[in-house]
């Protein structure tokens, strides 16, 4: 993945928008400075940052599919390295992991049939939310 991908997270940086809640945001630049130190590489780090994002946009109590936060980062890198094919189905599982780990530091919840479950033991569908 991270071939396929280099500079995601930093693709991203200028396309974030300003105005978010600051200790969301301020959460986020910890996660990205400590990102290789646990282990995640920058595609990892780069979907943490685009899943909140997209949540912060969409508003409190509303989720996004994490296919959404795939198919973000891979239409950044179509439009910047003037790829024609289509990617984001091979970043689901790195999706998946990304919302796991958002899951471990409090910051979001996964949901399935609009009910929390244990990101550990869901299968199939899931869908994001911010924590509460």
């Amino acid at each position: 993945m991270r071939s396929k991908y280099p500079g995601a997270l930093t693709l991203f940086a200028d396309k974030l928008p300003a105005a978010h809640d600051p200790a969301l945001w301020g959460h986020v630049a910890g996660m990205v400075e400590q990102a290789d130190s646990y282990g995640v590489d920058e595609v990892g780090g780069a979907l943490e940052v685009v899943i909140l994002d997209l949540l912060a946009r969409r508003g409190a109590d509303k989720t996004i599919c994490i296919s959404e936060a795939a198919r973000a980062i891979d239409l950044l890198d179509r439009q910047s390295n003037g790829d024609v094919d289509e990617g984001w189905r091979d970043l689901m599982e790195p999706a998946r992991q990304a919302a796991r780990r958002l899951v471990a530091v409090g910051a979001v919840v996964i949901t399935q049939g609009g009910k929390v479950v244990d990101p550990a033991t869901a299968r199939g569908p899931i869908r994001v939310r911010l924590s509460q």
